[in-house]
């Protein structure tokens, strides 16, 4: 059994809203199993969620929390 451990959760500075970008940056936290994820979780990573019919687009700003 390997005894490394993952991210959680993270800070997320949401930009775009189905392309069109957002005029004041909206900060969430969001689980990562629940995001679109361009590689593995990292700091200025970018990530997307469908919400609704849209697709919000955005970077991590920090990681949190250890699933084991």
């Amino acid at each position: 059994m390997s005894s490394k451990s993952t991210f959680s959760y993270g800070v997320i500075s949401w930009m775009e809203k189905s392309e069109e970008t957002l005029q004041n940056e909206l900060v969430e936290v969001f689980a990562l199993k629940s995001l679109i994820l361009k590689g593995p979780p990292q700091v200025e990573g970018d990530v997307s969620l469908q919400y609704k019919n849209e697709l919000w687009t955005g970077k991590i700003l920090s990681l949190h929390g250890k699933c084991y």
